[in-house]
């Protein structure tokens, strides 16, 4: 062989050499390209499954407590309500479960509406047992022992703790209106526009 064709050949096979390692080269880039966007793909995906989860969970929470809030008002409306009519001569017919619904709001519900909750149903109890007629053993009304004035503050009491109620679960449930304040912050309750 002569000279030409040996370095003809060490030319060729080092071209080959060379493209071989090259494509080598370019498929094993390609592959990590390709792992690396698959990974990053993966985590993106998981972390979308966790933020909708989570906010899924959020709102199921949210729910949740706007049910046991409102559960709650409405069974310390209806006791008010009993509690009037009890005072007016109506008959003992009370089938109020502010407790039950007052143990929702221990499940659900923040430790400030916990303790307002608790003192609600407090309040609510003693108002039912001071409105409920006193009778004697054959069901014959008695003469009242309290006073009118009295039973108002009572009533006046439970409409300001639910009021104050209200407008903490508003501030819980993130619904309040700029016009809301809690009793207890010494402004009282400004009614909405829109509500009655």
């Amino acid at each position: 062989m002569d000279q030409e064709t040996i370095r003809l050949i060490i030319t060729a096979t080092a071209a080959l050499l060379a493209g071989w390692g090259g494509s080598g080269l370019t498929a094993y880039i390609n592959r990590r390209n390709t792992t690396d966007t698959l990974a990053a793909s993966e985590r993106s995906r998981n972390e979308q499954w966790d933020r909708t989860e989570s906010r899924e969970h959020e709102v199921w929470v949210r729910d949740q407590k706007q049910q046991a809030y409102a559960d709650f008002v409405l069974e310390a409306d209806k006791a008010v309500s009993d509690a009037r009519s009890m005072w007016k001569g109506g008959l003992d017919e009370s089938s109020v479960n502010i407790s039950g619904a007052r143990m929702r709001i221990r499940m659900v519900g923040s430790p400030v509406l916990r303790t307002v909750a608790w003192e609600v149903e407090q309040a609510l109890k003693k108002l039912l047992e001071y409105s409920r007629p006193e009778v004697d053993q054959y069901g014959i009304p008695r003469q009242r022992s309290g006073s009118y004035e009295e039973h108002s503050f009572l009533a006046l009491e439970v409409e300001a703790l639910l009021q104050d109620f209200v407008a903490k679960s508003r501030r819980d449930l993130g619904t309040a209106s700029p016009g809301d304040s809690s009793v207890r912050d010494g402004v009282g309750i400004q009614a909405d526009e829109d509500e009655d």
